[in-house]
């Protein structure tokens, strides 16, 4: 028979349980996607070197590496649910922030800027937009707390 080698998927309680075993992802989408006609990627997700299906509603996880412990599963579930480790959506969220004080000088960075809304709540989106669209750094444009956003270039 041509084609690829069946991939076996192992089911597992979101706290590590084993549940049970499909000798590959037909069974498994059989099984819990039984009105899934087609073929969409379920293992889209991968986290120290595991490709994942997490199952909210059903609070279990699908996994294609039988090798994977307790602690690796509960890792990767935290991961997942992370709001720190959450995937950017959108294109201007793709780009750091840099944050400058009174002086000019840099005293942070951000990866993008859902991370800098959730680590610096107290500060307005508004204010944080307005100056990240804004074309020239102008000290006497800094907020309330003395900081002046821009994206990092």
């Amino acid at each position: 028979m041509a084609g690829r080698e069946p991939k076996k998927v192992f089911v597992y309680s979101v706290d590590g349980t084993y549940i049970c075993m499909f000798d590959n992802m037909v069974e498994f989408r059989k099984v819990y996607y039984p009105a899934d006609t087609g073929k969409r990627p379920l293992f889209n997700h991968e986290e120290l070197g595991v490709k994942y299906h997490y199952m909210l509603d059903l609070e279990l996880i699908a996994v294609t590496t039988k090798s994977v412990g307790r602690d690796a599963l509960k890792r990767i579930i935290a991961i997942h649910e992370s709001e720190y480790c959450k995937k950017e959506d959108s294109s201007s969220d793709k780009k750091p922030v840099l944050v400058y004080n009174l002086k000019n000088e840099c005293i942070a960075e951000f990866k993008n800027t859902r991370l800098l809304h959730k680590l610096m709540p107290h500060i307005l989106p508004g204010t944080v937009s307005n100056q990240l669209n804004s074309t020239t750094l102008n000290p006497k444009s800094h907020n309330e707390l003395g900081l002046y956003f821009v994206y990092k270039t």
